[in-house]
């Protein structure tokens, strides 16, 4: 993004990220809307919209750049469209970058398979990513509230929600989301990172 965008867009980073997702849906999907760009803002015709009806887009990265590109374009998209955002620690260890990898790959069926969108944040100490403990089960407190079947289940790889490491940020990528303004610049969360 920052090799294409950069010269039209100096030191706007979430720019850059915000147009490449939509050039690379509406690649992907060249029937839907968005036929160009005009001062980083996309060029569509009223009940157009970015994607298919049912898109399904998954970020992962450990850019806050690339978390608030993603939730920035909710409102091009459909609707019923799933927009995940999956932030990783910024400058992990190797140890916090092997747990990270592990843990998606845990994960990686409830997050695709979700139905709606989701804002996920890993969180992983250096305790954790020393411990190598890769089961991406829920919580201790969570285990106790669930019946037997669901613990079994969830045993043998099936996730029906994320696990320990894997947090839902305080924001959700909505129509309403703060970081969307009226003029579609991008802004940051109040008071620093989330």
């Amino acid at each position: 993004a920052r090799t294409k965008y950069q010269d039209k867009y100096p030191n706007q980073p979430n720019m850059w990220k915000k147009i490449a997702f939509i050039e690379r849906i509406s690649h992907c999907f060249p029937s839907s809307g968005g036929k160009g760009f005009l001062d980083g803002s996309l060029l569509m015709k009223k009940g157009d919209y970015v994607g298919p009806q049912d898109l399904n887009v998954i970020s992962f990265g450990d850019s806050e750049c690339e978390r608030n590109a993603l939730l920035s374009i909710v409102k091009l998209c459909s609707p019923t469209a799933r927009l995940k955002s999956i932030k990783f620690v910024e400058r992990p260890s190797t140890e916090q970058l092997l747990r990270q990898l592990e843990m998606i790959q845990n994960n990686f069926r409830f997050i695709v398979m979700h139905e709606g969108s989701l804002d996920l944040m890993l969180q992983i100490s250096t305790m954790q990513a020393g411990a190598g403990n890769t089961n991406a089960g829920p919580s201790q407190q969570q285990q106790s509230q669930q019946s037997s079947d669901q613990q079994s289940s969830e045993q043998e790889g099936e996730i029906t929600q994320p696990g320990p490491g894997l947090t839902q940020n305080p924001t959700r990528p909505d129509e309403d989301h703060p970081y969307n303004s009226p003029d579609g610049r991008i802004n940051g969360p109040p008071g620093g990172n989330t």
